[in-house]
Order: C-alpha cells, then sequence, then structure tokens
C-alpha cells in the first residue's frame, strides 16, 4: 500500500496512474484484507465478533470522512489562494494529489505503530495452535520430520472447496454486487454528477463523508439494537434499505438530495455490511479462514470489475462532461467575466476583452451570454442530458440485489444440511438449543415471526 500510494504520488503520466490503479493497488488490497480479517477472527470469541467487526467498520469509516472533508478544504484552498497552494504542494500539485500525500504519511504512521504493538500480541497471532489444525492423520499436526509434500498441502487447502458455507457466502456475496456498486457510485458517479450539474463550487466532498461519519458512529448502536437478529434476515433488510436509496436522485437535482441519498444509504449499510463480515467469519473454518476468505469474495470482485464502465457509461450518456465551458489541462470551469471588477484574470489588449477566465488563466469562451460555472450553464448542455434517468439506471441495478437474495433464499437453504450449516454458523443465533431446533424447520424467518 505504501509502495502504491508513493507511485501515484509521483507519476507524471496517464499510463503509471492506470497501471497502479488497476493493478498494484488492488492486489495490495486483496493481499491486505483477508489477512485483516482472519486477526480479526482469531483475536475474538465468537460472542464478541459482532460487536469487534462493528468497531473497526466504524473506525475504517471515520478515516474515510476526515478524507472528504480534507478534499473539500484542498478545492477551496486551491480555488481561493492559488499561489500558497503551490507553495506548500508544488507547482504539478493538485488537490488530489495533495490528499494521497497526507494518505502516504497516514500509512507510514500506520505501519511505525503496527511495528511496536507488543510481541506477545504477534505471538498469540501468528501460533494461534488451536486454529491451525493442518493435520495430515488423526494423532496431531503433521511436522517436517512427517514428510509433508507440497501436494498434500495443496489437497490440504482446496478441500475447503466442499465446505457449503465458502459457496453461501460467495453467493450471497455476488448477489450484492449490485448494492455494493452504491460505494462506487457514491466516490466517482456523484462528484462528477454534481460538479457538471451544480458548478465545482458543489462541496461533494463534504457531502460525500455523510455516508463515512455515519457508518463511523452508527455500526455499535445498530448492533445492539438488533442483536436478536439473526445474519441473514439483517443483511437482506439493509439490502432492501441501501438500494432504494438512490430514488432521491431521481425526483431532484440538488445537495439536499444527495444528502438524502448517502443517509439512507448509510442506515442499510450499518445495517448489512458489518453483519455480513461476521456472516462470513462466523461459516469460515479454524485454520482456513485466509484462503475461505479470498475464494468467497473473488466472485465478487470479479463481477465488481464492471461497476467503474458502468459509471462512466452512465455519466457519458447521461450528463456528459462539457469541455467548451472549461479551462482545457485543468477543468475549471471558465465562469469569471474578466470585465468585472475584482475578476481572477483582468483582461488586456493581447487577450481580448470580452472572454471568460477560469481562477487562473484566460478561457476562450465568449462572455457574451454569460460565463459557464457548470456544465448546466453552458449552452447546448441541458439538451444533451438527462440525469433523473442516471440514477433509475442506478436504483434498478441495486434493486437487484435484494431480490437476488430472496432467490438465494429459497433455493440454497431447501436441504436439511443446509439449513443446520444456516443454524450452525450463518444465522449465529443466541437463543438457547431448543430454540435453535425450533429455528431448523423455518431457518429463516422473519424477524417479527421469530420475536
Amino acid at each position: 500500500m505504501i509502495g502504491s500510494r508513493a507511485m501515484l504520488i509521483l507519476a507524471r503520466n496517464p499510463e503509471t496512474f492506470r497501471w497502479v490503479v488497476l493493478v498494484v493497488s488492488p492486489m495490495a488490497e486483496g493481499l491486505l484484507l483477508p489477512v485483516f480479517l482472519v486477526g480479526l477472527k482469531r483475536l475474538t470469541v465468537k460472542e464478541e465478533r459482532p460487536m469487534a467487526f462493528s468497531l473497526n467498520y466504524a473506525l475504517h469509516n471515520a478515516g474515510g470522512g476526515i478524507a472528504d472533508v480534507v478534499i473539500d478544504i484542498f478545492r477551496t484552498w486551491q480555488v481561493k489562494d492559488p499561489l500558497g497552494f503551490v507553495e506548500v504542494f508544488g507547482s504539478l500539485a493538485t488537490p488530489t494529489r495533495a490528499c494521497l500525500v497526507l494518505t502516504e504519511a497516514a500509512l507510514i504512521l500506520s505501519f511505525f505503530f503496527a511495528c511496536l504493538l507488543p510481541s506477545s500480541l504477534s505471538t498469540q497471532l501468528s501460533c494461534c495452535k488451536e486454529h491451525v489444525p493442518f493435520e495430515d492423520d488423526e494423532n496431531g499436526l503433521a511436522s517436517p520430520k512427517q514428510g509433508v509434500s507440497v501436494r498434500s498441502v495443496l489437497r490440504e487447502n482446496m478441500s475447503i472447496l466442499h465446505h457449503r458455507g465458502l459457496w453461501m457466502v460467495a453467493a450471497c456475496s455476488t448477489c450484492l454486487v449490485g448494492v455494493k456498486a452504491q460505494w462506487h457510485h457514491m466516490n466517482a458517479t456523484m462528484p462528477k454528477y454534481l460538479v457538471r450539474e451544480l458548478g465545482e463550487d458543489a462541496p461533494w466532498g463534504t457531502v460525500n463523508s455523510i455516508n463515512y461519519w455515519m457508518c463511523a458512529m452508527l455500526p455499535p448502536v445498530v448492533t445492539l439494537v438488533m442483536a436478536k437478529w439473526r445474519n441473514f434476515p439483517a443483511i437482506f433488510l439493509g439490502s432492501v434499505v441501501m438500494s432504494l436509496s438512490p430514488a432521491f436522485m431521481i425526483f431532484e437535482v440538488s445537495i439536499r438530495a444527495t444528502c438524502a441519498w448517502l443517509a439512507t444509504m448509510s442506515l442499510g449499510e450499518v445495517i448489512w455490511s458489518p453483519r455480513f463480515n461476521t456472516f462470513s467469519a462466523d461459516l469460515s473454518p479454524d485454520g482456513k479462514e485466509g484462503i475461505f476468505m479470498v475464494i468467497a469474495f473473488t466472485p465478487q470482485f470479479l463481477a465488481g470489475l464492471p461497476t467503474g464502465w458502468i459509471s462512466g457509461v452512465l455519466l457519458e450518456t447521461y450528463c456528459p462532461d462539457c469541455p467548451s465551458c472549461r479551462e482545457p489541462g485543468t477543468g475549471a470551469f471558465c465562469r469569471y467575466n474578466c470585465q468585472a471588477p475584482g475578476a481572477p484574470v483582468p483582461c488586456n489588449a493581447s487577450t481580448g476583452f470580452n472572454l471568460c477566465s477560469s481562477h487562473q488563466s484566460m478561457c476562450s469562451v465568449p462572455a457574451f451570454s454569460g460565463c459557464p460555472s457548470s456544465c448546466r450553464e453552458c449552452q447546448g448542455w441541458s439538451e444533451a442530458s438527462n440525469g433523473p434517468v442516471l440514477w433509475i439506471w442506478v436504483t434498478a441495478l441495486s434493486v437487484i440485489g435484494p431480490l437476488l437474495l430472496l432467490l438465494l433464499r429459497s433455493t440454497a437453504f431447501d436441504t436439511e444440511s443446509a439449513k443446520e450449516l444456516a443454524y450452525a454458523a450463518a444465522e449465529d443465533g443466541e437463543g438457547s438449543d431448543e430454540e435453535t431446533k425450533v429455528g431448523e424447520k423455518e431457518p429463516l424467518e422473519d424477524h417479527h415471526e421469530n420475536h
């Protein structure tokens, strides 16, 4: 992660950015996430695990909320004091690159503090003998003296492919791809949409942070409130709430509608996402959590690959850019009339006396009909855009997720072995053994039927 972030900071061409964003950074995150989840599971007991995953989820999102606020601070700084911004971060700096510098510093600090963790914690996490039962026979752990071959190790690890829980988690994760795509639309589609519709002063970073702050504060509370809910019904309820949330964007183009979308989306997310992590951890067999997580989440990663492409197609079709009204290179809108008092770039004989400018250079946009501060004010743009249809597509693709979960519920839990597994691990009921036996008759009852 530290290396990939450094490459992004130092990159000077699009090819390097694409290589890091599409290859290096996903590989680093793919290695980090399963190992971290395994460590979190091994350091907790089953009764404490939902709260542990909720707290981890909350802290993760607190970092995202801080980052979004910093983005808006840097964007405002660059517009209001471009010379001061360049003096601090350099002539090639942008708000995005400045944020990358800060995140690199955070990663280095995290690595430093991780190295300071007590060795006892490290020993417990790496040894955990009760969690490493890679046995070749019934007598105990295999040792080098017993002649363990590479083939036997591979056979032992690949035996997890026959674990029903693996395919249950993989199926649920794949069903939720459309719902999870909203995270990408929040981070990639929404900022471009707001800037093109409302202008570059739209505080999309601060608006975006609504999701992170709600996900930072609500998970422990939701975990306590829904402690009696089983995992699968909680996941389904949260996915329904989250899948319907983009509907606010269909009816209104405003900061208010965007805040409503993100608030509703966040509420659904804190219901299902921490529970899904617990669901996955409870189903993973001891000692094989790492390979379980990697294989289980592989369908999700593969199915999620088109999400960025879909975002680009939707924007290009229903909310295209307006390069004719923006400064080449920086993309800043040519929103200032050079003849206006206090114009950041005054008119002169060499540039002409009736042009628009950005906050730092003159544009070729004439000021006869006004200088555009957004794509919507750019001549001819409104006829080519249709923002509500964009969000109809986002909502429709999201709603598919809960519908697929219903289909999975009706097919994957139709055998006695599946029901037994669902209640032994996936459903994670806290009731007595008698309640569990009753539950086996109707393994996925709704909350109001069980309580």
